[in-house]
């Protein structure tokens, strides 16, 4: 298997821009969901050990964890997603897909509490973050759909889209409460 995510940034852009159909854009999708997720890092390391959000340094604290822990996964799930499309496992690769959109939703209910408890000076990282993890949500979205097409199960299609369309709904109204909240600090 080639590991894409091993390289560097300018090489798996390289990759991803050539006239190859992997990586794609299910790669793409959890390499955004890993930055949206390195950037709710970043924000968090700047925030603890810091008196000012010393109340709340044990929540940001698991945050921080489990940021990491789902930006590891993303990064696995990049090169998971090139290796099942090019074994043209449809079924792997909707499950993939289907994870990216479960892991990046994950990560944005993280969003508000790390606006609301950490760093201020930093808000539009988290800002940057949940536009990230809903756009990682979406092409990851794009793909399951077209892989249920391709696999035509009417059952699994019914379930999926149903748990995927409330995660997306739920999305847009937490990027833009994320939107709002990072107006709402910088406006001050």
């Amino acid at each position: 298997m080639v590991r894409y995510c091993r390289k560097s940034l300018e090489k798996y852009n390289d990759c991803l821009a050539a006239g190859n159909a992997v990586p794609g854009g299910g790669s793409a999708s959890a390499v955004a969901a890993a930055m949206g997720t390195a950037l709710l890092s970043m924000v968090l390391n700047f925030s603890l050990g810091r008196k000012a959000y010393a109340a709340h340094e044990k929540r940001l604290k698991e945050i921080l964890g489990a940021a990491e822990r789902l930006r590891a996964r993303f990064l696995e799930l990049a090169d998971l997603d090139a290796e099942a499309f090019n074994g043209r496992d449809m079924r792997r690769s909707l499950d993939i897909s289907f994870i990216i959109c479960r892991l990046s939703y994950e990560g944005m209910k993280f969003c508000p509490e790390v606006l609301k408890k950490g760093n201020p000076n930093l808000c539009t990282d988290t800002g940057t973050a949940a536009a990230m993890l809903e756009a990682a949500f979406r092409g990851a979205y794009f793909n399951v759909r077209i892989n249920l097409k391709i696999i035509g199960d009417r059952a699994l299609s019914r379930g999926m889209l149903r748990e995927l369309s409330v995660k997306k709904r739920s999305m847009l109204r937490i990027r833009t409460e994320i939107e709002d909240g990072v107006c709402g600090i910088i406006e001050r």
